[in-house]
């Protein structure tokens, strides 16, 4: 699933450089006004988060053993789901998931 979320996320965001090189505001191109820029930049900021995520996981899941795959994963989806509920992080959290 994550791998086809992935793919949509980069046919959209290859439709929206399309569109704003092809837009006009205010007679310029809509790509030339920083905000847009911004904004596109921070979309492809997170596309490229999740594509690297994906490749990681991959990567542990092809070159870990089971028994370690399962308490590594196990272990980040406990911290991670009592780092969204706490609201707070800690080194350890950080530097293992």
């Amino acid at each position: 699933m994550i791998t086809s979320t992935a793919r949509a996320q980069r046919a959209i965001v290859e439709e929206c450089l399309k569109w704003v090189s092809q837009r006009k505001a205010f007679g310029k191109p809509l790509a030339s006004q920083a905000v847009i820029r911004s904004k596109l930049a921070a979309m492809i900021a997170r596309v490229e988060s999740v594509q690297s995520w994906l490749e990681n996981v991959t990567h542990q899941m092809n070159n870990m053993v089971r028994p370690l795959q399962l308490i590594t994963f196990a272990l980040c989806s406990e911290r991670n789901y009592s780092r969204t509920r706490t609201k707070r992080s800690t080194s350890l959290d950080q530097s293992r998931c």
